[in-house]
């Protein structure tokens, strides 16, 4: 039986009370199980009493498998996955009636605690809060046997070194053996004097009263264990739900931190999207032919010399340039038509700009856009340049789209 309740799980493991089969999990050195085991960086593992006992005064400061140097326990670390499978493993529980604790006494009782499914993880809660067959040192004398924790009640009512008070009422406190004695010397208690006399006078057995008062105690005394049960019930309550309300707590701050992230993320992807929107509503770029009048003299009216295809959002655009028109009708100007590749004809406001170098600045521009009933806006010209060079084509065009609303 484990007699304390304040024992540890590192004096579990050194007495040797828990023994893992898996040696992955067992110091190489001592041979005591790896529950507060480090690791150097080659992860080679040992206990930490044993790495302490390596980077002392004596030791050899050097890791015992691979032998890397070892100054302090600042260049360990710790095995965290092996730890946690540690801590998983199921075991006995230690009040099984049938195991030794170091040097102290242990008592076979009635065949102990049966539990066999506890993880060493829940072996102290266990011990400490659910089994009953923890033998607990007396409070009141060192002198006093332990009893059992289950026995807790039957104790309180028969220790001789428990204070109580005097059941003559006489107001004297003290401990449960010295105020048996007192009672036993009725010249030591006024009130039992007093009923003395008058029991003498009415012929009174005194054995009787002081009986009485034996019972009258014993009833106080449960009453107020109970009392102390109840209270040591409710503080336990508070405990688990001051636990679970910090739990809470914690989950309430990871929970509002993490909507503050998602917040800033939905921040950001907003302003995105909005320079996004910006981005789809126009298209510039350039148009560079080169050998521009060597290659008029195979084209002809109707004929297109060069076709850009651009995206302005999600939708498919051509910009077709037509050196001699598109028609007998405008074969005197350049024809620069813009339109939609999928001929979705939708109402839009549309500024098409276009400056070019580097032609006969002799011919007109032409501006048009494809379906041309449902747009307005073509036409808007940017000043054409000319250059001395006659060999290149260039041309530079913004489209500007908006839908109609």
């Amino acid at each position: 039986m484990v007699r304390n309740s304040e024992i540890t799980l590192e004096q579990i493991f050194k007495e040797g009370r828990i023994n893992l089969d898996n040696d992955d999990f067992n110091c190489l050195i001592c041979s005591f199980p790896l529950f507060d085991g480090l690791q150097c960086k080659r992860g080679h593992g040992a206990c930490k009493s044993c790495w302490i006992k390596i980077v002392g005064e004596n030791g050899k400061k050097e890791c015992h498998s691979c032998r890397i140097p070892i100054k302090s326990l600042d260049d360990l670390s710790k095995n965290l996955y092996l730890e946690k499978e540690i801590f998983k493993q199921k075991v006995i529980c230690l009040n099984n009636g049938r195991e030794k604790f170091g040097n102290t006494m242990v008592i076979k009782s009635d065949g102990g605690c049966k539990r066999q499914d506890i993880t060493i993880e829940g072996l102290l809660h266990h011990i400490r809060n659910e089994c009953g067959y923890l033998l607990i040192d007396c409070k009141y004398s060192k002198d006093c046997k332990y009893y059992k924790q289950t026995s807790l009640e039957q104790h309180q009512n028969e220790c001789q070194f428990m204070s109580i008070h005097c059941p003559g009422l006489c107001g004297k406190k003290d401990t449960r053996l010295s105020i048996n004695k007192h009672l036993e010397t009725p010249s030591s208690c006024k009130p039992l004097i007093s009923s003395n006399l008058e029991n003498k006078n009415n012929n009174n057995n005194n054995s009787e009263f002081i009986k009485e008062l034996y019972k009258y105690t014993n009833e106080m005394t449960k009453i107020n264990q109970n009392q102390l049960k109840v209270i040591k019930d409710n503080e336990s309550e508070i405990r688990t739900l001051k636990s679970r309300l910090d739990k809470s707590s914690s989950m309430i701050g990871e929970l509002e931190d993490e909507l503050g992230q998602l917040k800033e993320r939905f921040s950001t992807f907003e302003s995105l999207i909005d320079r996004l929107d910006g981005s789809v509503t126009n298209r510039s770029g350039s148009i560079i032919i080169h050998g521009w009048k060597k290659k008029l003299k195979s084209l002809d009216v109707g004929d297109i010399i060069v076709e850009e295809n651009f995206c302005i959002g999600s939708n498919m655009y051509y910009l077709r340039v037509y050196p001699y028109g598109t028609s007998f009708t405008n074969s005197h100007s350049v024809s620069v038509v813009l339109g939609r590749v999928d001929d979705d004809e939708k109402r839009m406001d549309i500024d098409l700009k276009v400056q070019i170098k580097d032609y006969d600045v002799k011919k007109k521009i032409s501006l048009s856009y494809l379906p041309g009933d449902y747009c307005r806006g073509i036409g808007q010209l940017i000043p054409t340049h000319q250059t001395e060079k006659d060999s290149k084509f260039i041309l530079y065009f913004k489209v500007d789209l908006k839908p109609k609303i």
